[in-house]
């Protein structure tokens, strides 16, 4: 019986997967296909068209992202966090990433915030804003997000390294 039910999901996720892949545009499928060169061609042609769904600005700027460009990727994100049907909170969560590799730290913990603020419980999120402030010495917010987190996930993995980066940032 078990054995049914785990292949019944199966089928229904690879159908989900395939269903997905059939809707994409040729520049979403060019993502998903890991073509980043390509994806970014056919995404700028789709918005630039007014012929994108909500999710290309997001495809957009993580193929920026891959290929390490990481002002256009926030420069696609930006755009992506305009237009009222896209997913706020993963645009600005991917835009924190953006402007984390790129050592706007103040910058990447404002797109945390609001990556956090569509959802609060949207924990990477603040973890990652914890961490930017660290690194651009903000001490006191970081404290506060570690420990909200812990607040949130008494019991999480990383509890005894966000125990220890507390009692060193205090």
């Amino acid at each position: 019986m078990k054995i049914k039910t785990i292949l019944i999901g199966c089928l229904f996720f690879c159908v989900s997967v395939l269903d997905l892949f059939c809707q994409s545009s040729r520049g979403e499928k060019a993502f998903l296909e890991n073509n980043p060169e390509e994806a970014i061609l056919f995404l700028e042609e789709e918005i630039n068209n007014g012929t994108a769904s909500s999710k290309a600005y997001n495809f957009l700027g993580l193929a920026y992202f891959q290929l390490g460009n990481f002002e256009e990727s926030v420069k696609a994100f930006d755009k992506g966090l305009k237009v009222p049907t896209t997913n706020k909170k993963i645009i600005a969560y991917n835009q924190g990433n953006a402007y984390y590799k790129m050592g706007k730290f103040l910058e990447a913990a404002d797109a945390f915030s609001l990556a956090y603020s569509a959802d609060s419980s949207f924990t990477d999120a603040l973890l990652n804003r914890a961490n930017a402030y660290t690194m651009n010495a903000n001490y006191d917010l970081a404290v506060a997000d570690y420990e909200k987190f812990l607040e949130l996930y008494p019991d999480d993995s990383q509890k005894e390294p966000i125990n220890e980066l507390i009692l060193a940032l205090k």
